[in-house]
């Protein structure tokens, strides 16, 4: 058990330090790579603007505003959702024994109306302020099994709900959930 902290720890100190999101987007963009120079030039020329970051349908790219946080959108086609991948959140939590653990959490906020993520990426601050004083509440056993799993999403639901009200996201997902 030791063994696996010490390299989920060493692997999330290495995303942090390569710039986790960003190593997604270039992946995406060398798989566009062998296009010709042709396509390539009336796409950057298709009324989106010089750089072409228009939202292509189904497609991920770095939000303009949060490139610096490493959030992701992942805008979907009509009637899908889309989804705002939030920069990873470290928290210190009791765990009972007047001992404290970390949790990390990676979270996707999922809407059918993707407008919404140019509020949620000005909110970001006060979101993740929101969800910070929430975790830190908790204890390692209020995490553990589907009650706490569940008991999670719904509260971080308010709470991002509240920070964006009048507007508001569908669901909270969870990716990673790692408890140090």
């Amino acid at each position: 058990m030791p063994a696996l902290l010490v390299i989920i720890g060493g692997v999330t100190t290495a995303m942090m330090l390569l710039g986790g999101g960003k190593a997604e987007a270039a992946v995406e963009e060398s798989a566009e790579a062998p296009e010709t120079e042709e396509k390539s030039d009336k796409k950057k020329d298709d009324g989106k603007g010089k750089d072409g970051d228009g939202a292509k349908e189904g497609s991920v790219k770095e939000a303009s505003e949060a490139e610096s946080n490493g959030a992701t959108i992942q805008i979907g086609e009509p009637g899908n959702p889309s989804f705002y991948t939030m920069p990873k959140i470290l928290v210190t939590v009791s765990n009972g024994s007047g001992r404290r653990s970390q949790l990390l959490l990676k979270l996707t906020l999922e809407t059918d109306d993707p407008e919404i993520f140019d509020r949620v990426d000005a909110m970001l601050p006060r979101i993740t302020d929101q969800f910070q004083m929430f975790l830190r509440e908790m204890r390692v056993d209020d995490l553990s099994g589907s009650a706490g799993d569940y008991r999670i999403r719904r509260e971080l639901l308010r709470r991002v709900n509240m920070s964006l009200y009048p507007e508001s996201v569908d669901a909270v997902l969870i990716e990673e959930f790692i408890v140090q």
